[in-house]
């Protein structure tokens, strides 16, 4: 709306602009710095506009993420799992097959020492 509005106001100044140039009231020079002078005026308006345009879009955006920080996992740990204490860090993969299905193994007998 804010665009449709800004496009309105150029619009106006070049149309009362060209009226005053060809009705002799003003010279081609001064209507050339009515235009930019109204551009200049029109610049800090247009950041303005753009900036709250932009901060319901980053509310919404804010508020999603705090909706995802608050969901709890789906996955919980087992009630009978073993809190540890301390790693050593060490990951070794010995003859380790992987598959999506029971039938396809996608990684057979992988080892990482």
């Amino acid at each position: 709306m804010n665009f449709i509005l800004m496009k309105l106001v150029a619009l106006t100044v070049l149309v009362c602009g060209a009226w005053y140039v060809i009705h002799g009231k003003m010279t081609y020079e001064e209507f050339v710095a009515f235009i930019m002078l109204s551009n200049i005026f029109m610049a800090p308006i247009k950041q303005t506009s753009s900036i709250l345009e932009t901060l319901p879009k980053g509310y919404a955006g804010f508020k999603s993420y705090l909706e995802l920080v608050d969901m709890f996992p789906d996955i919980h740990n087992a009630k009978d799992a073993i809190e540890v204490d301390h790693i050593k860090g060490d990951a070794v993969f010995e003859n380790v097959s992987f598959g999506y299905d029971k039938d396809r193994t996608i990684l057979k007998d992988i080892s990482f020492l």
